[in-house]
């Protein structure tokens, strides 16, 4: 049985946020335990899955999330965790990137001044680019959420087709698929894991496949409509 430790920061920093005891939780599959201290999270996994580790991070990403969002409730406070590293059957250790390297657009810090500025500039002047693009940082942020918003940043970006003479959203998804040359199957692909959450039922565990794919159509559709905002400056 395959264990893992995972250790992380919780924001912000300054609430020095705190549980007294740990809180455990255990199902037939694995067994977590959470410990917060002075804002700071340890989480102690056990685990018969043979998934890859970042699908057991996201599991239990979701574990501490909810143990944090209990205090959050009860203080009327928004917790975040930053996850800096941690370690597999006490030896392994478990390095994690602030980027998810293979689906950036770029691997340099530095980004090119054309391509960050119609983004920016794109953003700041329609408000469905500026709402789409936090959803991506929000799917980024929650992995089983991760589905729920990029669909919806998708229909953001639908939005920017419709027409008063539309009979249905059927005619705006069509306008979206032949400008920005998408399929049906693409968008429909993970439609399920975003139904799921928006109708508020329970979800399986996330797999990282499953995450990837989702962001990558998302993120697709959202560069095409960007670049075709900025054909002719680009």
């Amino acid at each position: 049985m395959p264990s893992y430790h995972f250790v992380g920061l919780v924001h912000p920093q300054g609430g020095g946020w705190f549980l007294d005891a740990p809180v455990g939780f255990q199902n037939d599959a694995s067994k977590i335990q959470v410990i917060i201290r002075q804002s700071t999270f340890q989480a102690f996994v056990d685990t018969v899955s043979t998934d890859d580790v970042g699908t057991v991070w996201n599991h239990t990403a979701s574990v501490v999330r909810g143990v944090l969002d209990s205090i959050g409730f009860h203080r009327a406070a928004a917790l975040s965790i930053e996850l800096t590293g941690g370690s597999m059957d006490g030896q392994h250790l478990i390095a994690f990137d602030y980027v998810w390297n293979e689906i950036a657009e770029t691997k340099s810090p530095r980004i090119e001044g054309d391509a960050l500025g119609a983004y920016a500039l794109t953003a700041a002047s329609n408000s469905l680019v500026r709402y789409a693009l936090a959803d991506l940082r929000s799917a980024l942020e929650s992995p089983d959420d991760t589905g729920f918003y990029c669909y919806r940043a998708i229909e953001s970006i639908r939005h920017n087709y419709t027409e008063e003479s539309d009979k249905s959203d059927g005619d705006s998804w069509k306008r979206l698929r032949e400008d920005l040359d998408v399929s049906r199957s693409e968008i429909e692909g993970f439609k399920a894991l975003a139904d799921d959450r928006r109708h508020g039922r329970q979800l399986h565990a996330v797999s990282e496949d499953e995450r990837r794919s989702a962001l990558l159509t998302a993120r697709k559709i959202v560069k095409r409509f960007v670049y075709r905002e900025n054909r002719d400056s680009w």
